[in-house]
């Protein structure tokens, strides 16, 4: 190439990559309208991530087809990108050697291996989208410009190397693949001059597709190929039960919820514009799959269009513009001050959601989905006192009674077996507290799980309390409904009043509690987690048997399924424990269900969901259907919402089965089969 179509392509190169940077940078001064959040904690933790998620791309690998063809494509661009230096340096100067990789065969054959695999990969993704058709993705043009791209790279970088091999044979490496093309093309009997005319024809095409890719990306769902590197760098590094961030009540210029784009933190902003559409959120997703208004994978790129038209008000060159063009349709206000509640999110979108974290446990690009839509709650709850038809007596009985359930004439003694009752309710000098929680406590189906639990205490030989009529509500239900004010005053008179009896280990047979008590409460009194450790029952009841103070002597012959509570499993990570009591049990036969585990479908309980009048179809009705067809003769749960709404869910879709399915917690289970006191 001569010296003028290397200023060509200097100066192509240099509009490209400044077009890219100005684009970035825009992006960039839309992330710093977020307000401040520290994600710079635990580097090291951090920099292993990038490994993990990002280049070892795991959580993309959790669906085999899409996983596979995603790294495919990835890993060859990754290759092929090193590539690129070798391929614009032969263009334009003979001869031109990649230092370390250019001397070698390998280098040819490694680049001809990773093409051909992302060739594989582009087909994959084609027939998914245009022959498979997944409702879950978006069937718009920016889909097939993109395939259209990459394709485009990999097919002129093939020719274009065939057409420099054909050309000059001796001087070239010649991969596989590449000296299949370049024998084709060298037989059609073309001269030197055309093959070179052609091999420039095919490199400047390559290098405009390359140029006009890196251009596009910043506009487009390609993004998360700049912003998943840093959204994975700054991931939550806690559980997802600590997902949520108090308000500091105390400081005046506090926020209370999100109203606007820019109440979300930094973080939060990074989050919208890293979300590649893949749509795994809304296919795990119980509120889009029972039909409500919530896609929560619309509900991520709603806001980010929201954000961009946003970004447009201060992006340098376009502000002016911009605001010409707002007074000339007659728009007043700015969009960075304007609610995003009902124009953006609706607020049917924002009570939709169970905060089960299906959506965020399954994300491959750490997008955290279910605190955005809590803050957005926190808005309607304390600034506007806005609540759904039914929740808004829970949050009465909660102030009024420390407890969500209107109407029950049950108190938090109701539970208890006649001669318990003197033991029980001396809560000093005590091994652990057995925190009952409202449900268990209130609930007649429940009261049989805080029985079964409290008699196997008794037989191991535990020294347990109760705090009977001094228990609260955890505050659970009420963060979960935006109502931070409210959760923020049980948490407090709930650590004076653990203080005041000196409990040391706390355990619940609920897991919204224990979720509280482990996660959220030290986010409170930054103490409460050093002077407390928080057990699940099934956590406790795995112990006792562990060191034998449980004995099993009978067997419980049954089909089982266990079906993971959502605040135990995807908030807690405690998935196996419960199995594995299950199967040391004689008899049981477990079956699971084929959303198990990590992809467990929500009872639709949590969230305020248990509250809540639902329309339609009925998470809980939908979770039923899949212990039928998992042919199981028992379900066993671990949670109190799970066993309200599972037990109802299962009555109503018990009609025309061929057998019935009876529900048990698993202490109900152990109860049964465990040695009783002599």
């Amino acid at each position: 190439m001569g010296l003028p179509g290397i200023i060509v392509f200097i100066i192509i190169l240099a509009a490209a990559i400044w077009l890219f940077a100005m684009a970035i940078r825009q992006r960039y001064l839309i992330l710093r309208l977020g307000q401040p959040e520290d994600r710079f904690d635990q580097i090291g933790e951090r920099v292993k991530s990038l490994f993990v998620y990002v280049l070892g791309q795991k959580k993309v690998l959790d669906e085999a087809y899409p996983g596979l063809l995603h790294v495919l494509i990835f890993w060859g661009f990754l290759v092929l990108g090193l590539g690129e230096l070798q391929f614009f340096g032969e263009g334009l100067y003979p001869g031109f050697v990649l230092p370390l990789l250019g001397h070698y065969p390998a280098f040819y054959l490694i680049q001809d291996l990773f093409a051909v695999l992302v060739l594989i990969g582009l087909l994959m993704a084609a027939w998914r989208r245009y022959v498979v058709k997944p409702d879950r993705l978006d069937h718009n043009p920016e889909a097939a410009i993109i395939l259209s791209l990459i394709t485009g790279v990999v097919l002129t970088l093939f020719i274009a190397d065939g057409l420099r091999a054909a050309a000059h044979p001796a001087a070239s490496e010649a991969a596989p693949v590449t000296a299949i093309i370049s024998d084709f093309l060298g037989k059609q009997g073309w001269s030197l001059e055309t093959l070179n005319i052609l091999y420039f024809t095919f490199w400047w095409a390559h290098v405009l597709i390359i140029l006009g890719f890196l251009v596009f990306i910043p506009y487009s769902k390609h993004m998360h190929l700049v912003a998943c590197p840093f959204n994975t760098f700054f991931r939550s590094l806690n559980p997802m039960g600590k997902m949520l961030q108090p308000v500091d009540f105390e400081d005046e210029q506090a926020t209370l919820g999100v109203r606007k784009i820019t109440d979300f933190s930094w973080k939060h902003l990074l989050d919208m514009l890293t979300c590649t559409q893949c749509g795994r959120c809304q296919d795990n997703c119980p509120a889009y799959l029972s039909s409500t208004p919530l896609s929560s994978k619309r509900f991520i790129n709603n806001m980010k269009e929201h954000l961009l038209e946003c970004g447009k008000e201060i992006s340098p060159g376009l502000a002016h513009a911009y605001a010409e063009q707002n007074e000339s349709s007659g728009e007043t206000g700015s969009l960075l001050e304007s609610s995003l509640i009902g124009s953006v999110v609706a607020e049917e979108e924002l009570w939709s959601c169970k905060t089960c974290g299906a959506c965020q446990y399954i994300c491959p690009v750490m997008i955290e989905h279910v605190p955005k839509n809590v803050n957005l709650r926190r808005y309607l709850a304390m600034e506007e006192a806005s609540y759904p038809s039914g929740v808004d007596n829970a949050i009465r009985c909660l102030e009024d009674r420390g407890h969500p359930y209107k109407g029950t004439m049950a108190s938090r003694s109701s539970w208890f077996r006649g001669s318990w009752v003197e033991e029980l309710v001396k809560e000093n000098n005590k091994e652990i507290l057995f925190w009952v929680g409202c449900t268990a406590a209130l609930d007649d189906r429940n009261m049989k799980i805080a029985q079964a639990f409290a008699e196997l205490l008794k037989r191991s030989g535990v020294h347990f309390g109760i705090l009977g009529e001094k228990e609260n509500c955890c505050g659970d239900p009420a963060r979960r409904l935006g109502n931070e004010f409210l959760y923020d005053g049980l948490v407090r008179d709930n650590i004076n009043l653990l203080k005041k009896h000196k409990v040391k280990t706390i355990v619940t047979t609920c897991p919204h509690c224990y979720n509280a008590f482990k996660n959220e409460y030290p986010q409170i009194d930054g103490e409460f987690g050093q002077n407390y450790e928080v057990y699940h029952h099934t956590e406790y009841l795995a112990k006792l048997l562990k060191e034998k103070k449980l004995v099993v002597e009978s067997a419980f012959t049954e089909t089982v399924t266990y079906h993971d509570p959502c605040y135990l499993g995807r908030y807690n990570e405690i998935f196996e424990i419960p199995r594995e009591v299950l199967q040391n049990i004689s008899g049981v036969k477990l079956l699971e269900m084929q959303r198990n585990r990590g992809r467990s479908f929500c009872c639709g309980g949590g969230g305020g969901g248990a509250w809540m009048e639902e329309e339609g179809t009925r998470v809980n009705h939908m979770r039923a259907e899949q212990v039928f067809v998992s042919g199981a003769d028992v379900l066993c749960t671990a949670c109190p919402f799970c066993m309200t709404m599972m037990n109802d869910g299962i009555k109503v879709k018990q009609a025309g089965q061929d057998k019935a399915v009876r529900i048990y917690d698993l202490a109900e289970i152990l109860e049964a089969v465990t040695q009783k006191n002599s």
